[in-house]
């Protein structure tokens, strides 16, 4: 029975979000920021945000430290007015690859 519960765990996780990454954004288009998460990775703590649809985005490793867990409970506060718009862009740089944008409104 164990491991039943343990494959009902696995399947859970994989419904409850659809995991995205940052090009699989339309450029320009704004997504409806519904919460933030901090997230284990195998390359430590990333912050991670939910988006319209229950899309997961893991954020680029410059947004992780940048804010306390105070600060991303108050924004995922369901009484908080609070609620962001992410846009994404491409930006080419000179050495011919490209940095992801991301903005905030």
């Amino acid at each position: 029975m164990e491991m039943e519960n343990f494959k009902a765990t696995l399947n859970k996780i994989n419904n409850e979000h659809n995991f995205i990454k940052c090009s699989d954004l339309e450029q320009g288009k704004p997504y409806i920021v519904k919460c933030f998460k901090k997230i284990d990775t195998m390359f430590g703590k990333r912050l991670s945000v939910v988006l319209n649809d229950d899309d997961l985005l893991t954020l680029p490793d410059r947004y992780t430290n940048e804010f306390t867990e105070e600060q991303i409970t108050m924004y995922n506060d369901k009484n908080s007015k609070t609620k962001f718009n992410l846009i994404y862009n491409e930006k080419k740089l000179k050495n011919g690859k490209k940095m992801h944008v991301i903005k905030f409104e």
